[in-house]
């Protein structure tokens, strides 16, 4: 990610304690504080300053953080469908052995699902470089939430109702 999302600094200390005043912020949060990291990020954001800013993070969507946050209007979430690489910053050398490249397909023993959070005006851009590292999914407008077609809901409604009268797993033998 940071060949393409290209950070100029690197703070791996008293990044709670400043403000973020930048054009890209790429932020990788240590995973003991992670939500707390996560909060200040968007509230950082939210508050205009950074401009950018994407958060690396472990796909927890019963969080409180996670699920505050993917949800708001101006973001977009990657889920990662592949295991991450990491870089040692500045060497241009891999953490650990293995695979070529920053991306490698997915293990079972993996611990836990990557996503990445994405706020920022270049949602065209953000879906080019990252679409082929999992799914993306868009924030809902407000106007989609509030509208509701009662007559594509009592449809919907009456298929299932349908669907269950012939699905021989619902039927009762009382």
């Amino acid at each position: 990610a940071q060949r393409i999302v290209a950070s100029r600094e690197f703070w791996t200390e008293g990044a709670l304690e400043r403000e973020w005043h930048a054009d890209v912020v790429f932020l990788n949060p240590p995973f003991s504080r992670v939500g707390e990291f996560v909060r200040y990020a968007v509230d950082q954001y939210q508050r205009g300053f950074c401009t950018e800013l994407f958060i690396l993070c472990r796909c927890a969507p019963s969080s409180s953080w996670f699920s505050s946050s993917w949800v708001l209007p101006h973001c977009h979430t990657l889920f990662f469908s592949r295991r991450m690489r990491f870089w040692t910053a500045g060497t241009g050398r891999r953490r650990g052995g293995g695979a070529k490249g920053d991306v490698v397909p997915a293990q079972s023993s993996m611990p836990h699902e990557i996503a990445m959070l994405y706020f920022g005006p270049d949602t065209i851009g953000f879906e080019y470089w990252f679409q082929g590292y999992g799914r993306i999914v868009l924030p809902l407008e407000i106007e989609q939430m509030l509208y509701v077609d009662s007559n594509q809901i009592d449809q919907n409604v009456n298929l299932i109702s349908q669907n269950d009268e012939d699905d021989p797993f619902l039927q009762s033998d009382v």
